[in-house]
Order: C-alpha cells, then structure tokens, then sequence
C-alpha cells in the first residue's frame, strides 16, 4: 500500500509597501539648488563688475600717466620751447635789490612777452632771488594756448633770513612758429604735489555770460566767505579746506593771499565770483598777480566752492 506524502502548502509572500516620496523634502532641494545657482550667478556679476571697474580705473590712471609722460616729454624734446621758458622762469623770479639788474630783467620779460602783456617792474629793498631748480611737470594745450606747468626751486636770501620756495610755476605761452614762442598772460603760482598726476587747479579764459550781481548782501557774504576761504588756501589745510571746497586743494603755507578785488555774477545762492589776488611770499616785499574764478552754491546756509579755476587773459 503506498502512501502520498502530504505536500506542505505553499506560503504566500506578502508584497513589500513601496517606501513613499518625500516631496516636500524634493522641493527644498530643488529650492536650495536655484537658490544656489542664483547667488553664485549674483556673486560672480558682482565679482566681475568690481574687477571690470578696477581694470577701467587702472585703465584711466595709466592713461593719465601717459599723457602726463607726453605732455613732459615734449618739452624734453621741443628744445627750442623748454630752453624759452626755462629762461623766461629764470628772468621772471630773478630778484634784486639792484637797479641795472632789474632794469635788464624787464627788458627780457617784455621781449619774451606779448606786446599787451603789461610786467610789473619788480625790485626787492634787500637781498637777492633766484632760481636754484626747475623741472618740466606738465605741459596742456588749449584753443589759444599752452600753459607749461614746472616744479620750481627758488631761493630768497637777506640779512635776516634765508628761504627756499617749491611751487607749482604755470607759464601760459603760444607758439608763433617752429621756434618762435611768446608768454600771452601773467604767469601763476600753484602747489605742486609729485603725486597729483592732473596738476593742481583747471585753467580757463574769463568768459563769465551771467549778469553782474549788485546785490550788497551778496556781495558781503561773498567777501567775508573770501576772507575765511582765501585764509584756509594759503595754509594748505586740506582738512579743513574739505569743509570749503570740493576736491579741497591749497597752498604751501609760504604765500599770504590777499583780495585786490572781485566782482560778483549769477544768483545768490549760486554767484560766481572773480577775484583778482595778490599773492605775497610770507615776510617778504615780493609779490604776483593771480586771478580766480569761484563758482559758489550755498550748503546749510553758507557758501562752499563747488570749482575753482585759474584765470588766464
């Protein structure tokens, strides 16, 4: 007899439960990597920009370092134009208390002169001036002439003291022919800084087209605004001169400024003030003519120059 072994029964095999997407946790990241993407792409511009603006600023400055280099090397080259005005710098702060030596200086400035260009005889009561160093800086051209700008070196001796002058020496001149030059206009007196590639002031031609200004009140508060600013300018506090002026600039120290006269044009708040200076060096009897143009606005109530020019007739 024979017997059917009993199958076992089979087990049935329970399907696993898929594991259930997490979609919030899907959108963060996908949020986190946009997120990501666009700060890495703000970064970059950013990045980019500061260096795009570095490159033009370098750009600029070497620009302007060329045409300064330029401007000098021309009168490197132009023999003919720096030995003129070398001699012309040489005469006009030659200084004496002599009076054929003085005589034979006007004579020379005025035959390097234009013929309408009046030159001050000049005469020290004591002592003697001159020329110790001079060195081309920069040399700019204009519609009627050229403004030669040298690093000066002079030095005034007298029985009471011995001083040397380092300033800025601006000569407008013009050329006639190939080796043919005259000096149009009083020469102006400037600091010099080694360091400021774009020389210290602008230079314009007076050509103010505003209405004289007659106002008394103005004409007050632009003196007495003169008085505080002028006094500032000679010291070449430039501190104190950021409270006066934009792109605050000055003198020495060496000179005191005084006001021979002005006149005032445009409005109240905006004038625009000519001042004609005389510019004296500290102690001494030498003086120059200088003439400014102050374009004024009024900030909390008081004058504050927005630019000032060198005049040049």
């Amino acid at each position: 007899m024979k017997f059917k072994r009993q199958s076992k029964p089979k087990k049935q095999k329970i399907p696993k439960q898929k594991k259930a997407v997490n979609s919030k946790l899907i959108a963060r990241l996908l949020w986190g990597g946009i997120i990501f993407w666009i700060l890495l792409t703000v970064f970059s511009f950013i990045r980019m920009n500061a260096i795009s603006t570095s490159n033009r600023e370098m750009k600029s400055q070497v620009e302007t370092l060329q045409k300064k280099t330029e401007s000098v090397n021309l009168l490197n080259q132009d023999s003919s134009l720096d030995t003129f005005l070398k001699r012309y710098a040489t005469n006009y702060l030659s200084l004496s208390d002599d009076d054929d030596q003085m005589e034979n200086r006007l004579n020379v400035l005025e035959s390097m002169s234009a013929s309408d260009l009046e030159i001050e005889d000049k005469k020290l009561q004591e002592g003697s001036q001159s020329l110790t160093s001079i060195l081309p800086f920069n040399y700019r051209s204009y519609d009627e002439f050229d403004v030669a700008t040298y690093n000066v070196v002079y030095e005034l001796k007298t029985k009471e003291k011995e001083e040397e002058y380092s300033v800025g020496f601006n000569i407008p001149v013009q050329r006639l022919g190939n080796d043919e030059f005259v000096v149009v206009a009083e020469p102006f007196i400037t600091d010099f800084n080694v360091n400021d590639l774009n020389g210290s002031g602008n230079r314009l031609t007076s050509s103010i087209t505003q209405e004289k200004n007659d106002s008394k009140t103005t004409e007050k508060r632009v003196n007495d605004f003169l008085e505080q600013f002028l006094t500032t300018y000679q010291e070449g506090d430039v501190k104190q001169l950021g409270y006066l002026m934009n792109n605050p600039e000055g003198l020495n120290g060496q000179y005191q400024l005084s006001v021979d006269s002005f006149e005032v044009y445009g409005s109240n708040e905006k004038p625009i003030v000519e001042v004609q200076l005389i510019v004296r060096q500290k102690d001494t009897d030498v003086s120059y003519p200088q003439q400014m143009q102050l374009s004024l606005v009024t900030k909390d109530e008081k004058y504050f120059v927005d630019k000032m020019e060198q005049v040049i007739h």
